[in-house]
């Protein structure tokens, strides 16, 4: 890494600012020497005269001989990894007779994100005698970007903010087209100003990838704060630090930091923030630190496991956790099983080293207080079948699926694994009802139940896909309005009207029922996207199902409906048939849902055409290109084959409000196409005669 000079006095001269650094200060220098943060020890000491005092090997070790030390030297300042301050703040609660040395004024940390519990018990323990600085900033920017005073007095908290950045530097938060995100918005963090190095030595693509062009550069050189030349000035401005954290702007201009791009995994076709899970893990009473972490089985499959370091003469009972957690997370993000540690492992800089967690085995696990063994020659079979799919033991006759770690993917190897065995054919859809052993065998001994009473109601549709879509391919369990319904209950709790949301799965509503709070209780309903055929029949038919299920959750008006993609159709009908029982509905929400206007469509199948083809060019050689071309051209159009018996859904006009929100970037289209789009059809399909109420809002995306 090229770190100028005059980087490097900027930092110094702001970090003496920030800490009120004088001669008198005594700092301890705890970093090594190879690690960027011993800067922050060094410099602001030679600048003001104050004295550097090196640690001992074993002071590194331990956080009792480090006050001790620090109390027979006088010390004034301590500049801790955050790691290594969690350990300190853990002996000082576990030892009475330890106290924190009346001569330190200043303990700044950083290098990870801070856990609130801590902050807690430091401030009981410590008081207003000590300030407690947390901050943040990668080597690129010249060790610190942002720093924030943690309050004496925090009021259940979260997390804990990075604060704002050091004189002479920028923060912003932006989007993947380098546009700022609203406050409150989750978007990447880059830094731009004084500190930033030159690049990595001898590595110009890496240096061009992470070291991006400033698309605010003329704005921040009118502002001349650099006390600098103006080349230098120029220099600095011209650039922006891609970090690679994910951060949000909170409602003070402070900054929370959300960890790790790089630290997102995908399971199961979720991607999923570990430091979100990390976060509400601490929440839990009794957990003092956590990590989280995926480990795969011999099959590749991947999940996910928590590390738990207790508090002192806590007990922390896993089960209890989880269902914590499925309170407060979706399904996908709650961990499949835990494991207890005395202490985080640490790289030598005192940071978590995810490298040295244990794997956890699931093979050979302690039976739980619920555990039922299996009673018949059957139920062992199947017990054998799933320990086998799951590489979970034990498994007892009343172990549910998807608690065991059960998605999609394995129910799919499951059902194969059974029907090999036992030579009986089982449909998938079956495990969407019979989730347990006990439940599997009873059906093979007394025939697979009947949900004939559904398909009698919905007229052309396969009730087993739909009840399988909600519930396997969203991974979770959720209550239903009733037995044979095709909604779950995502959040039934909260006294604000109901918003039922139609959608394709659970992932696609996941953000906007969190957006939405714990106080409005929130449904999803199949789009049936996947196996509907947009005919006039089974739209109505779903609508009809998904009424029936909305008038039995509320009887009364006004109603607030939604509807993602596919499923804004369905919403729609659903409103129509709604005001044609004289209900009100208050609001309807589309994402993203296309209108009926002819000359649209034809633009919209034109445009996916275009796309896909230019797609496949893309990948072909020259040569391959010419004779795809060649072949694309004197291939001729096939005769319609629109049969005349297909009867499409035509929305009819609709007098009530619809909000209507579109993406500003598609994920397939280029950025040129989907302005073309937005321009020549601003309304996309919805004719102000179709639609006279309508109100449209254009976000970043819709996740």
């Amino acid at each position: 890494m090229e770190i100028e000079h005059r980087a490097l006095v900027n930092f110094a001269q702001a970090a003496v600012q920030e800490y009120e650094i004088t001669q008198s200060d005594r700092i301890v220098q705890f970093a090594s020497i190879s690690f960027d943060a011993s800067i922050e020890e060094i410099y602001p000491c030679l600048i003001t005269g104050g004295t550097l005092v090196l640690r001992t090997e074993e002071m590194g070790y331990s956080p009792s001989l480090l006050l001790e030390k620090s109390n027979d030297y006088g010390i004034t300042i301590l500049d801790l990894p955050t790691a290594f301050w969690h350990l300190l703040t853990t002996e000082l609660a576990n030892k009475p007779q330890l106290k924190l040395p009346p001569s330190i004024r200043l303990v700044i940390i950083g290098g990870e994100a801070v856990n609130p519990k801590q902050v807690a018990i430091w401030n009981q323990l410590v008081g207003a005698t000590c300030q407690l600085i947390n901050t943040y900033g990668p080597t690129e920017t010249t060790v610190v970007a942002t720093s924030y005073r943690i309050p004496h007095h925090l009021d259940n908290v979260s997390t804990i903010p990075i604060g704002r950045p050091l004189p002479n530097l920028q923060t912003y938060i932006l989007d993947q087209n380098l546009q700022p995100v609203p406050v409150g918005v989750l978007g990447e963090l880059y830094i731009g100003g004084a500190g930033l190095a030159r690049g990595y030595l001898n590595r110009p693509e890496l240096t061009a990838e992470k070291f991006v062009v400033n698309p605010f550069a003329q704005d921040q050189k009118s502002v001349g704060r650099l006390n600098m030349d103006s080349s230098a000035a120029t220099d600095r401005w011209s650039k922006l630090y891609k970090t690679g954290d994910l951060a949000r702007y909170l409602g003070n201009s402070k900054i929370e930091y959300l960890g790790r791009i790089d630290n997102q995994v995908k399971i199961s076709g979720f991607r999923i923030e570990i430091g979100e899970i990390e976060t509400v893990i601490l929440e839990y009473p009794g957990v003092q630190a956590t990590a989280v972490a995926v480990q795969e089985n011999s099959s590749g499959y991947k999940r996910l496991v928590g590390y738990l370091v207790n508090q002192p003469n806590a007990n922390v009972e896993h089960e209890a956790l989880r269902r914590f957690l499925q309170q407060k997370l979706p399904a996908h993000m709650v961990p499949f099983g835990f494991m207890n540690l005395n202490a985080l492992p640490l790289t030598p800089n005192g940071k978590i080293d995810p490298k040295a967690l244990p794997k956890i085995d699931f093979v050979n696990q302690p039976v739980s207080k619920n555990y039922l063994a299996p009673r018949t020659e059957l139920e062992r079979q199947l017990t054998s079948i799933w320990s086998k799919v799951l590489e979970v033991k034990p498994i007892g006759i009343q172990d549910d699926f998807l608690e065991l770690g059960g998605s999609s993917l394995l129910a799919m190897d499951l059902v194969s694994e059974i029907e090999s065995t036992l030579q009986q054919k089982m449909p998938l859809t079956a495990l969407a009802n019979l989730s347990t052993v006990e439940q599997m065998a009873q059906c093979f001994v007394e025939g697979q139940p009947s949900l004939q009473d559904l398909a009698a109601t919905l007229d052309g549709i396969n009730p087993q896909d739909y009840q399988a879509l909600l519930t396997i391919m969203a991974g979770r369990k959720g209550d239903r309005p009733r037995p044979n319904s095709l909604m779950v209950a995502m959040q039934n709790q909260g006294q604000q009207t109901p918003f039922f949301y139609c959608a394709n799965a659970y992932h696609e509503a996941e953000g906007l029922a969190n957006y939405l709070g714990q106080e409005r209780p929130f449904y999803l309903m199949e789009s049936g996207y996947f196996t509907l055929e947009c005919n006039a029949r089974q739209v109505k038919t779903l609508a009809a199902q998904h009424l029936e299920d909305i008038l039995t959750i509320q009887p009364q008006a006004p109603y607030l409906l939604g509807g993602y993609s596919t499923g804004g159709i369905i919403a729609w009908e659903i409103a129509q048939q709604l005001k044609a029982l004289g209900k009100e509905v208050a609001l309807l929400v589309l994402f993203d849902t296309a209108g009926p206007a002819a000359n649209f469509e034809k633009y919209e199948k034109f445009s996916y055409t275009l796309q896909t083809q230019l797609d496949k060019l893309a990948t072909m050689s020259m040569m391959e290109k010419l004779s795809y071309l060649k072949q694309k051209t004197w291939k001729k159009s096939p005769a319609s084959t629109e049969h005349a018996s297909f009867d499409p859904y035509l929305p009819q006009p609709y007098d009530g409000k619809v909000l209507l929100f579109l993406a500003a970037q598609a994920e397939r289209a280029s950025f040129f196409s989907h302005k073309l789009k937005f321009g020549l059809f601003p309304r996309i399909g919805w004719e102000p005669q179709m639609l006279p109420q309508l109100s449209i809002e254009h976000v970043l995306a819709i996740t």
